[in-house]
């Protein structure tokens, strides 16, 4: 069977186990980890999954490796696509989904979180700038340093309480 999806999955005890050997069942490329090594390894040959040496490596994807530090942590917000494409395939994703009579509940809420994003955002801002939008819900900004002055989100809107760093012993550099 041609596996043509990789998951990073960071736990494989009680709960992780079992849903991660379904998605292994199902074909889909593992990354795994676990604080145990002797069960990360045991689950790795079993299930013919990559053990990875941190959590941090089950975690790698396009977007950690390279959105983050090239569109978001610099403040450019300029990928090349757009946020109105990103809900285009999203609510794409969830019509066929409901014509299909597949359940796609977590589908279905991204595209509203999307949605939301877009009433909130500048017509026609990067689908990375929704990183501006969640920042200015959460009163939080994931970078405090802005490296560039080419694009910048509006402040966060809870003037009571101001922007904190995510966690500010974090180096993305």
């Amino acid at each position: 069977m041609k596996r043509l999806i990789d998951i990073g999955f960071i736990g494989l005890g009680n709960m992780g186990r079992p849903m991660a050997a379904r998605l292994a069942e199902a074909g889909f490329n593992l990354t795994v980890f676990d604080v145990n090594s002797r069960v990360m390894k045991s689950f790795s040959r079993k299930f013919h999954a990559k053990p990875a040496a941190d959590a941090g490596e089950a975690g790698r994807n396009n977007s950690t490796e390279n959105k983050f530090k090239q569109f978001i942590l610099s403040r450019k917000f300029d990928s090349g696509f757009s946020l109105d494409l990103m809900l285009k395939d999203l609510s794409t994703a969830v019509q066929m989904a409901r014509e299909t009579h597949t359940p796609a509940l977590f589908s279905s809420l991204c595209r509203e979180l999307w949605a939301a994003a877009r009433s909130s955002l500048p017509e026609g801002a990067d689908h990375t700038a929704v990183v501006c939008w969640q920042e200015e819900i959460a009163a939080v900004l994931l970078n405090l340093c802005r490296r560039s002055s080419k694009k910048t989100c509006r402040p966060p809107s809870k003037a009571s309480s101001p922007p904190r760093p995510l966690n500010p012993a974090i180096s993305f550099s």
